[in-house]
């Protein structure tokens, strides 16, 4: 068990048209934790979305969600640290 774990999810589903913020938030992680161990959310690049429930990519942010807790669970830290890309 880590006391403490970088989780950085570039996701980009939900509320992107195009996958531009995927790219920034891979340069901003890289300036920000270096060469830290860091979990990071595989994300695809490219991907067509529907919507669903009134979200964009619902379904593949759901399966991303579900493996991202369980990995969580598995690695138990005490604490951690979650940044995802946000769009204002």
């Amino acid at each position: 068990m880590k006391s403490q774990l970088l989780l950085f999810n570039p996701e980009w589903q939900g509320y992107g048209e195009n996958n531009n913020v995927y790219y920034s938030s891979i340069k901003v992680a890289e300036m920000l934790f270096g060469d830290s161990d860091v979990m990071k959310v595989e994300v695809p690049v490219e991907e067509s979305l529907e919507r669903k429930k009134g979200v964009l990519g619902f379904d593949s942010i759901v399966s991303r969600f579900q493996t991202t807790i369980n990995e969580l669970r598995q690695k138990s830290p005490e604490k951690y640290l979650w940044w995802r890309n946000m769009r204002n």
